[in-house]
């Protein structure tokens, strides 16, 4: 059994606790973005200094521990969701939590009233990217994301690199 939990502000023990755990697995999961990790709890706690809602899902296995998480960044005046990263604790992957994370946030824009859901995958042609083992990983991220019927938005310059991604 999955258990999704929904962290709106962290300030409760047992909200931090989690929030200290999915900055762990997100560490684990995004190397290059470890910094970012050290953001999560003033995302959830200050949503006026960054122009939107931040929302943790996070999944429980056993004992509380947390086994994977889903960042939503809620636009309400637009009114969309953006998945901003989800990922599963190493050595879970295929075990469902993933998926179950990604129907938690679908379920959560819709009663949050958005009229979409986006979220990022790098391309998954070499091409498009300088580090030859992105396209493969996503490839393998949208087919993750093509089983819930996610379609791939063509003909922007969204994959153009902008700035430094590490800050």
């Amino acid at each position: 059994m999955i258990r999704i939990r929904v962290i709106l502000g962290g300030t409760s023990l047992l909200s931090r606790d989690r929030v200290e755990q999915v900055q762990e697995v997100f560490r684990q999961s995004f190397p290059e973005l470890a910094g970012y990790a050290e953001k999560i709890p003033s995302l959830l706690r200050d949503p006026v200094a960054h122009g939107y809602r931040s929302v943790l899902l996070v999944a429980e296995g056993a004992v509380g521990r947390v086994d994977g998480f889903a960042l939503l960044l809620h636009f309400a005046a637009e009114p969309c969701v953006f998945l901003d990263f989800i990922a599963v604790r190493p050595g879970l992957r295929s075990s469902g939590v993933g998926g179950a994370l990604y129907e938690a946030a679908r379920e959560f824009g819709v009663q949050a009233g958005a009229n979409a859901l986006y979220l990022e995958v790098q391309p998954d042609d070499a091409e498009s990217t300088p580090d030859p083992k992105e396209p493969d990983e996503a490839k393998r991220r949208l087919r993750f994301y093509q089983r819930y019927g996610v379609r791939v938005v063509e003909g922007t310059d969204y994959d153009a690199p902008v700035g430094d991604p590490r800050t």
